[in-house]
């Protein structure tokens, strides 16, 4: 079951960040990371059974993981490439898991060229 905490300091060591949960700081791969959703000045981060809700805007929340692991691929949303299972080109939708994330028009040939294919 998915659950939800706040946070509000990060900071990102190497292949890991530590999130704030309560009083607790909680460990996070960022490989493991599917895809982060933002909302005004909040962004969820989803892994594969757990979201995390942080006080980071998603512009500078993408400053902080590797450029050429994640991707915008809509005003609110970026992915993890590495979780992408399957891109629906006509509806605009890509598949990571259990999870499906919008693509706007505006970030869709980006995203094209950025998938290695055949």
């Amino acid at each position: 079951a998915a659950q939800s905490e706040e946070w509000v300091e990060d900071f990102v060591a190497g292949n890991f960040l530590f999130i704030k949960v309560r009083n607790k700081l909680v460990k996070v791969y960022v490989p493991d990371i599917y895809y982060g959703e933002a909302d005004g000045q909040y962004s969820t981060l989803h892994t594969k059974d757990r979201k995390f809700i942080i006080r980071i805007g998603l512009g500078e929340l993408l400053n902080h993981f590797p450029a050429e692991q994640f991707l915008q691929t809509h005003r609110s949303y970026f992915v993890n490439l590495n979780r992408v299972e399957e891109v629906d080109l006509q509806d605009s939708i890509l598949s990571l898991g259990n999870y499906q994330v919008p693509i706007s028009r505006r970030f869709k040939e980006h995203l094209v060229k950025r998938l290695p294919s055949l």
